[in-house]
């Protein structure tokens, strides 16, 4: 039998005492928005807090409507709310990023949880004679129990049968500087990406400050994270001004967001005419492809 891992979600206590998850209970259909929410996160949970789409429906929020079985204005105006509070980022135009939910994911494979609850109820039938002392004993030796298994399998050796006939493969020793190497790779990575911002001087050092901020809340971004940054910053500066796409970093930084909002930018600045989008190549914004081309986006709070 196939040994599947187990996701779950961690929910914090004061979940629901959070000031964004009260104002969106607030709004007119707020609770069903907030049950929306939890869902999504439950549904990113296999791809590491990431949704994914996949080209089903005409749109995103009309798949994932589809995948949730909840209404696709209800779910429109959720996505909306979660963009304008930074809790949902877009990585490219197939993938979105739920922020707050990588650090609350758990996961365990069958084997291990079937192994736990054995030996958990082992020591509960211990404890007939000694019931206070081996309560307090039983949490401490289950995890160190855990934390045995996890080194066994990370020392285990499996080593592939050779067929007959064939020479077996010599396997590679370790490298020992792997990590090392793994982590230089990374701040090459991330060094040849600020490099695309060497037009915007001012702009990369502001760009660099917010890796540095995301860095201190354990939030570092995957390479297709970063290039997306990047790339929607150069976009900003490009059609809004380098000074209001400075402006919403700061903004982000100073509100403690997970995100940057490219709206604030938007409203900040004035469109350069120099670069502005041609509306006859210009693809569709997300806006557009949810409202129409001519229609405004509903406020938040607006019943649909």
């Amino acid at each position: 039998m196939a040994n599947k891992t187990l996701f779950w979600l961690k929910l914090h206590k004061d979940f629901f005492g959070q000031k964004h998850i009260k104002k969106l209970r607030k709004m007119a259909g707020g609770d069903t928005f907030t049950i929306i929410y939890l869902k999504m996160q439950l549904l990113s949970l296999e791809n590491d807090g990431n949704l994914l789409f996949d080209g089903v429906e005409e749109t995103f929020e009309e798949e994932l409507a589809l995948e949730l079985d909840e209404e696709v204005d209800n779910v429109k105006m959720t996505i909306l709310y979660l963009r304008s509070q930074g809790l949902i980022e877009i990585v490219q135009s197939d993938e979105f990023s739920l922020t707050e939910v990588k650090q609350n994911i758990l996961s365990e494979s069958q084997s291990a949880q079937r192994v736990r609850r054995h030996r958990a109820k082992q020591k509960a039938l211990q404890c007939n004679t000694e019931v206070t002392d081996c309560n307090k004993n039983v949490a401490t030796e289950l995890e160190l129990e855990l934390e045995i298994e996890k080194d066994i399998e990370k020392d285990i050796d499996i080593t592939p049968l050779t067929p007959l006939g064939e020479t077996p493969v010599e396997k590679k020793p370790k490298d020992k500087n792997a990590d090392e190497k793994k982590q230089t790779m990374s701040k090459a990575f991330v060094k040849e990406q600020l490099c695309k911002l060497d037009n915007h001087p001012n702009l990369k050092e502001k760009i660099r400050e917010w890796l540095e901020y995301k860095d201190e809340r354990m939030q570092k971004y995957k390479p297709k994270g970063l290039q997306g940054l990047i790339s929607q910053a150069i976009n900003s500066a490009r059609d809004y001004g380098e000074a209001a796409t400075m402006e919403a970093v700061d903004y982000a930084i100073a509100n403690n967001y997970q995100g940057i909002l490219w709206d604030y930018a938007r409203k900040k600045g004035a469109p350069n005419e120099r670069h502005k989008p041609n509306p006859a190549t210009q693809r569709p914004s997300q806006e557009s492809r949810l409202y129409g081309a001519n229609a405004s986006p509903p406020t938040l709070g607006t019943v649909l």
